[in-house]
């Protein structure tokens, strides 16, 4: 904890939440934790962010660059009616995590708001685990409802959002910070789920509300039925 080079696996990681919530008898320590500390700690990403010229942009810098700094959980941004920022896990079970997507979702909207200077409200927040708890503070600091046990992972913004002016906007900067990041992303080896993995997780949220059908499963991993069916896994012979 003291080695500020350390890096965590992401299991590692999702397992000291849950224990430290333990120990603390915590049951929202991520969201605690989103909404306490200092932004500029996250490093790079974070004056990458900062010196960007929109909202808009900045999200799409964070989804494009964030798997430099956290390889379990991958973002993706969307535009469309509305702003997307969508949280994807990589090479874990979605079903083990709780504390680090409340602290991703905590922070991110806690991050809109530092970066224009406006009080920035979710149109709304879903979340694929469910929750027993109350989370009325919770859903007080995001400014709108949560839905627990949803499809997926994500955030969603009002489509004028993405125009807001960045207040510390510097375009120096940014250019310096992108062309180190394209670098880096470069050099980067990319992570690939195991195909049972990514199965599993599409699955998950599916579950609940009866739609684990096997079109469904092939859309949510982009490749059709057939490729999905040639490549399940085989069993074993045996002679």
């Amino acid at each position: 904890m003291e080695d500020a080079n350390a890096r965590l696996s992401v299991r590692g990681q999702i397992k000291f939440l849950e224990l430290a919530a333990e120990a603390l008898r915590d049951e929202f320590l991520g969201f605690h934790l989103g909404g306490d500390f200092d932004l500029r700690t996250i490093g790079w990403l974070h004056y990458v962010l900062a010196s960007s010229d929109v909202l808009g942009e900045a999200l799409q810098r964070a989804a494009r660059y964030s798997a430099l700094v956290n390889e379990g959980v991958a973002l993706a941004y969307s535009e469309g009616p509305d702003v997307c920022l969508s949280f994807n896990y990589v090479g874990i079970a979605r079903r083990s995590d709780r504390h680090q997507i409340e602290f991703f979702v905590t922070t991110f909207v806690r991050a809109c708001r530092e970066l224009t200077g406006r009080q920035v409200q979710p149109s709304r927040v879903n979340l694929t685990h469910h929750r027993q708890k109350d989370s009325s503070a919770f859903t007080a600091l995001l400014g709108c409802e949560v839905e627990f046990g949803a499809d997926v992972d994500e955030i969603v913004f009002s489509e004028t959002v993405k125009r807001l002016p960045v207040v510390s906007a510097d375009p120096y900067l940014n250019n310096l910070l992108i062309r180190y990041c394209e670098e880096a992303l470069l050099r980067r080896q990319k992570v690939v789920a195991p195909l049972r993995l990514a199965v599993e997780n599409a699955i998950a949220p599916l579950l609940p509300h009866g739609k684990a059908r096997v079109e469904v499963i092939a859309s949510r991993l982009g490749m059709s039925q057939r490729t999905l069916a040639r490549r399940r896994p085989r069993r074993p012979e045996f002679h």
